[in-house]
């Protein structure tokens, strides 16, 4: 997922864009030869975000193709954030298997407890395998399957603790008011940890009590929010909630409105609303599914500019 804003005030964060290693597995041979404790010397260099196939002698390759870069652990524990990978991938550490994933287009993250301070060996099997009963995509596919890392990836450095965080809402549309809860996850990483959760609101302070956490576990936060400005077609009204504990912090943003879908249609906020869209596909001739944050948003001007609202 490409965000437009800064998720972490926090956390050290480096984002691993720089030149990686790349050699396609072209008889499957990979795991014998041992390349997740690093590629040979005849690997090239490419970078990422990026799709294999705009290599000259890969485009129509399909099958497996191995990763490599390093990075830099600057706490004990971190997470490896991977924006998106496609089809499936293994994750290797310093040789050591720490993580499975399959389907693209999906953000997943890597949790790394006791890595240790220093420099770090990255190796990523990734694969496009595809078939007819079970695979998506499958060989009936109306568009190209490209392989590769296809977003971003990220190194965060955490130190005692990590939170993640997501939001549910009872709107109330008439009043423009809202009940709010807030689920925090919270994973530690060094004992017991007393301090402040404390979560904020477009900058604003909505709460802050001192807690006593003894394990990883689940917080739940309620709070109640008036004079709230809706979300809306052409009016994409979004708030910054950010939650704090124990040295880390997660950012995101939320907006608030009540959709409803019956026999009489689509209900935005209470009023009748008649969809007009397309089926868009994240891809580009020129970079295939990697694409830029440019190019989403060329395409949500063309889609606009042709009357749709969604």
């Amino acid at each position: 997922m490409i965000r437009l804003f800064e998720t972490s005030t926090k956390r050290k964060i480096k984002e691993l864009s720089q030149k990686w290693r790349l050699i396609p597995d072209f008889d499957e041979k990979g795991d014998e030869k041992g390349y997740k404790n690093g590629l040979p010397s005849e690997a090239r260099y490419t970078f990422v975000p990026s799709c294999w196939n705009f290599e000259l002698d890969l485009f129509h390759h399909y099958g497996t193709t191995w990763y490599e870069t390093e990075f830099i652990a600057e706490e004990d524990n971190a997470e490896l954030v991977f924006g998106a990978v496609n089809n499936f991938c293994d994750i290797y550490v310093d040789g050591k298997h720490v993580a499975y994933h399959y389907g693209a287009f999906c953000e997943f993250k890597v949790e790394l407890r006791g890595i240790g301070k220093g420099r770090h060996l990255l190796v990523v099997k990734v694969g496009t395998e595809i078939n007819m009963s079970d695979s998506i995509p499958s060989h009936n596919s109306d568009w190209f399957n490209y392989g590769g890392i296809i977003r971003a990836v990220e190194v965060h450095s955490l130190r005692n603790c990590k939170l993640n965080f997501y939001t549910q809402y009872d709107l109330d549309v008439e009043t423009k008011s809202a009940v709010l809860d807030i689920y925090t996850d919270v994973t530690l990483y060094n004992g017991e940890i007393s301090d402040n959760l404390k979560i904020k609101i477009d900058g604003n302070t909505v709460y802050n009590e001192k807690i006593t956490v003894t394990t990883s576990t689940e917080l739940k936060t309620q709070i109640k929010l008036d004079n709230l400005k809706l979300w809306d077609i052409g009016e994409g009204n979004l708030y910054t909630v950010s939650v704090e504990f124990g040295g880390d912090e997660m950012i995101d943003r939320i907006g608030f409105r009540k959709m409803s879908v019956n026999r009489e249609g689509f209900t935005l906020n209470g009023r009748k609303i008649k969809l007009r869209g397309v089926n868009r596909h994240e891809e580009n001739v020129e970079t295939g599914f990697a694409v830029t944050p440019n190019n989403v948003k060329r395409d949500l001007a063309i889609i606009k500019d042709m009357g749709c609202n969604m």
